[in-house]
């Protein structure tokens, strides 16, 4: 059981403790069988809505991680990307798993012979049917990748991910966004 932190289940029990007072209550000031369902079952929705809540409030300030040290090197032979750090649990519970996302955008400073229609303000409706070659020239690419299981606190593993780079990229910058639970 690594998801939940003790502090998770203080807060399951509260929210427990709370649809128990609330049906208590509901159950002294409601006279028909119907209208007692209809308040529990409200309650049950509410509450249940509320936990989500927590635990996504608790995860985000309990589970933390940094990543440092990237360095990324281009293979020419298959075009790819190698992407190698380190990442750290810096909080103070244990981490389920780290995923990290990159992101390869190309620079649109670096393109010769764009179209410059690309770079006007369009509407909604307009740029959501415009040709997948005008939106690709610029281009982005991303992927995915998990980078650590079971990390104790103040553990540090390092890592490194193979990622495709496509070859019309020409200056490309790299942005990653990292998401532990």
């Amino acid at each position: 059981m690594t998801y939940f932190t003790y502090i998770h289940i203080i807060a399951l029990v509260g929210v427990f403790v709370l649809f128990l007072a609330l049906l208590f209550i509901l159950l002294r000031k409601q006279n028909t069988l119907r209208g007692a369902m209809t308040a529990i079952g409200a309650s049950v929705v509410l509450l249940a809505l509320l936990s989500a809540f927590f635990m996504l409030v608790i995860d985000e300030y309990t589970k933390k991680a940094k990543v440092y040290n990237i360095r990324q090197t281009r293979v020419l032979m298959n075009e790819s990307l190698v992407i190698s750090g380190t990442v750290q649990n810096t909080g103070g519970f244990k981490l389920t798993g780290c995923t990290i996302t990159f992101k390869l955008v190309n620079s649109p400073a670096a393109l010769k012979d764009v179209d410059p229609d690309i770079f006007k303000p369009k509407g909604f409706w307009e740029s959501l049917w415009t040709a997948r070659k005008a939106r690709g020239e610029i281009g982005s690419a991303e992927q995915e990748f998990k980078i650590a299981q079971g990390l104790e606190p103040g553990r540090a593993v390092p890592f490194t991910v193979y990622m495709h780079y496509p070859p019309k990229f020409q200056s490309p910058t790299l942005h990653w966004t990292l998401s532990c639970h």
